[in-house]
C-alpha cells in the first residue's frame, strides 16, 4: 500500500506540505438533491382483506450509522476536493516534489503555499497520479480547532454521509468516495478517491 494510503487509515495525517502556485478557483455549491422515501406498501393479493392481522417485520435494512443509502451524487458532481480535479493531467500542476512510487502511481507533495477548504486551511496534501491523471487526494487540516468547521462545511457541500462511525465519515458515489477522520488527539484530515483511477485498495480503505 502507497503512503498515501497509510495516511487515509491514519486518519489523514500525511507528512508532507502542499500548495498549488496558482490560487485555486473557487468552489461552486452544488444544488441541494432529495432522498426518496420508502415505496408504499402492496395492498393484499386479489384485492382481499388480511383481517387485520399484523403486517410481517420490515426486510429492508436499518441505517445503523445515521448515513444515507443514496451514493454521493453531490461529490461525483464535483469531481475533486479544494478547486482540484481528479483525471487532471499532471502538467498542470506546479511546485511538486515526488515523495513516493508504485508502479504507475507516483504521490507528489507541494512545495509551497496553503490551500484551503470551506474557508478551512489545510496542510500535508498530497497528490496521486496514475499514469500521469491525479487519482487520489490526501489533505490534513492545518489546525485542530477547525476540524468540527471542516466536518460541517463537508456536510454542507456533500449532504449526509453514506456511512460513519465514532470519528469517520465517508461520503461514496459512482465515481467518487471522500473520507474524514477526526483523531482521538483532535487532529484531522482525509482523502477524496477516483474510483477509475485509483487502485481497488485505495477505495475500499475509505470504510470508516
Amino acid at each position: 500500500m502507497r503512503t498515501s494510503i497509510a495516511c487515509v487509515l491514519l486518519l489523514g495525517v500525511a507528512s508532507c506540505e502542499q500548495a498549488p502556485a496558482r490560487k485555486p478557483p473557487a468552489e461552486v455549491p452544488i444544488s441541494e438533491y432529495r432522498v426518496e422515501g420508502p415505496a408504499p406498501e402492496a395492498p393484499p393479493p386479489d384485492g382481499k382483506d388480511d383481517g387485520g392481522a399484523t403486517p410481517p417485520p420490515s426486510t429492508a435494512s436499518s441505517e445503523k450509522s445515521e448515513g444515507s443509502t443514496t451514493p454521493a451524487t453531490k461529490l461525483d458532481a464535483k469531481n475533486g476536493f479544494a478547486g482540484v480535479q481528479l483525471g487532471a493531467p499532471f502538467k498542470s500542476f506546479r511546485f511538486l516534489k515526488e515523495s513516493e512510487r508504485s508502479g504507475d502511481h507516483i504521490t507528489y507533495k507541494v512545495t509551497r503555499g496553503t490551500p484551503s477548504y470551506g474557508g478551512v486551511a489545510l496542510k500535508d496534501v498530497t497528490y496521486t497520479f496514475n499514469k500521469g491523471k491525479l487519482d487520489t487526494i490526501v489533505f490534513s487540516v492545518k489546525a485542530n480547532k477547525d476540524c468540527k468547521g471542516m466536518k460541517e462545511s463537508l456536510e454542507r457541500e456533500l449532504g449526509t454521509p453514506q456511512s460513519t462511525s465514532a470519528q469517520a465519515q465517508v461520503w461514496k458515489g459512482e465515481k467518487v468516495g471522500l473520507r474524514f477522520a477526526i483523531a482521538p488527539n483532535s487532529s484531522c484530515g482525509g482523502s477524496v478517491v477516483s474510483r477509475e483511477l485509483a487502485d481497488a485498495i485505495s477505495w475500499a480503505g475509505l470504510q470508516p
